[in-house]
């Protein structure tokens, strides 16, 4: 095998994240939409490799441990389900936090959800830029925080801004990629 087709050998379970994360991204941005026929089998699929990875039945892979799969994907059901019903993500995105966490594993997603709330905000900047509404951006971004400290601050926020339609899939496979090829770097592939 040649040094590139090693360097590009990539972990069964980062690609499986990878992979589930990218056909989420790509039907949130074609439908606004992450159907469960991606999210559910996803988080099954990948528990079961977690599952195989254990017991040995993929060769040469440690992997995640089935264990921390599991409870890396009910963490992210509870949290994710907690932000959908702050309407801070929708049902979608929240069920594909659980697939994504059933793959990598922890501490592995919160490096995914960091990167991913990166990669959502460099979306939400890009929207208002092109929109016209960077003022409206900036006083929210003063507004929300400072409301922490000063309540009456929450009024300067632009409510409208904070529901404006980003496909946060596509966020989270940003954040996934980023992860896996941190991993890759650190794997020294």
């Amino acid at each position: 095998m040649t040094h590139l087709a090693t360097s590009l050998a990539i972990e069964p379970q980062l690609l499986g994240g990878l992979v589930v994360a990218a056909a989420a991204a790509i039907a949130d941005l074609r439908t606004r939409r992450i159907p469960n026929a991606i999210t559910v089998p996803g988080t099954a699929l990948g528990l079961l490799t977690a599952l195989a990875a254990n017991q040995g039945w993929l060769p040469g892979t440690p992997g995640v441990a089935f264990g921390n799969a599991l409870a890396t994907a009910a963490g992210a059901l509870l949290l994710g389900f907690a932000c959908f019903a702050r309407r801070l993500l929708g049902g979608g995105d929240a069920k594909l936090l659980v697939a994504v966490g059933a793959w990598v594993g922890f501490p592995a997603l919160v490096h995914v959800f960091a990167c991913s709330l990166a990669a959502a905000l460099t979306m939400l900047i890009a929207e208002c830029v092109v929109e016209g509404r960077t003022r409206v951006l900036l006083r929210t971004v003063v507004a929300i925080p400072g409301s922490w400290f000063l309540p009456r601050l929450r009024q300067l926020a632009d409510r409208d801004l904070l529901q404006v339609p980003i496909p946060l899939g596509a966020a989270i496979a940003a954040g996934t990629l980023a992860w896996v090829l941190q991993a890759q770097r650190l794997a020294g592939g």
